[in-house]
């Protein structure tokens, strides 16, 4: 009995420690993406919407996420308007 154990667990070790190995890349050419984050609420009067972008690289993401230039875009010209459903109110 023991020598089945010994020689089963000779074979997995064998086998689990040889297994392929298949090389790729995780990351892409950059590409800027546009993410918003926010949580809208139909009941209060102000909404916070948080508009960045998406970003990946090689290295450590804390340190690429201190860059301004990694998360904030140069400059957003905020549009408001305002829309309320279920009434003839429209304001563009």
């Amino acid at each position: 009995m023991k020598k089945i154990t010994y020689s089963l667990c000779l074979y997995l070790s064998v086998v689990l420690l040889s297994s392929c190995s298949t090389d790729f890349n995780t990351t892409a050419p950059y590409k800027e993406i546009m993410v918003v984050y926010g949580l809208l609420n139909p009941v209060d009067q102000t909404q916070y919407i948080r508009v960045g972008k998406a970003y990946l690289g090689e290295g450590n993401s804390i340190v690429m996420a201190q860059q301004k230039d990694s998360i904030n875009f140069p400059r957003l010209f905020p549009v408001h308007h305002t829309y309320k459903f279920l009434s003839n109110f429209y304001e563009n």
